[in-house]
């Protein structure tokens, strides 16, 4: 079974509206300098195990960061706004992951600068941990 990382990648690198903007172009924690643009990349944020009595309930809390880049804002939007419609209020499993609810639950502009604009969306996934 894919961890939950990889089963968002998976995810977003198939979905139609992503690959129209990025293509495959999603990383592990850091756009590279070298990448074509527009781009995105995730990484956790936290990851709240839940237990019990007994000791772990399976449960797992977890924010992950997703980082949009882009030449322009309109494109670094236009991806944030790609990302956000496949993930928010998504109920289901992901590559054998069982999520209970993803809520998209922060959009956050970065600072524009000569190499273009930066759109980041925190998301909270709910899921259960193999």
């Amino acid at each position: 079974m894919a961890t939950l990382e990889e089963a968002i990648y998976t995810e977003l690198t198939t979905f139609a509206a992503v690959t129209a903007i990025a293509s495959t172009r999603g990383y592990p924690e850091l756009i590279p300098e070298t990448a074509s643009m527009p781009a995105w990349a995730y990484q956790t944020i936290s990851a709240n195990r839940e237990t019990v009595h007994s000791g772990s309930s399976g449960f797992v809390d977890q924010v992950i960061q997703i980082t949009c880049q882009a030449a322009t804002y309109a494109s670094a939007k236009a991806l944030a706004g790609a990302i956000r419609a496949r993930l928010h209020g998504y109920r289901g499993t992901l590559s054998g992951v069982k999520i209970h609810r993803i809520v998209v639950d922060n959009d956050q502009d970065g600072l524009a600068d000569e190499d273009g604009a930066t759109v980041r969306l925190d998301v909270a996934v709910f899921y259960t941990e193999a």
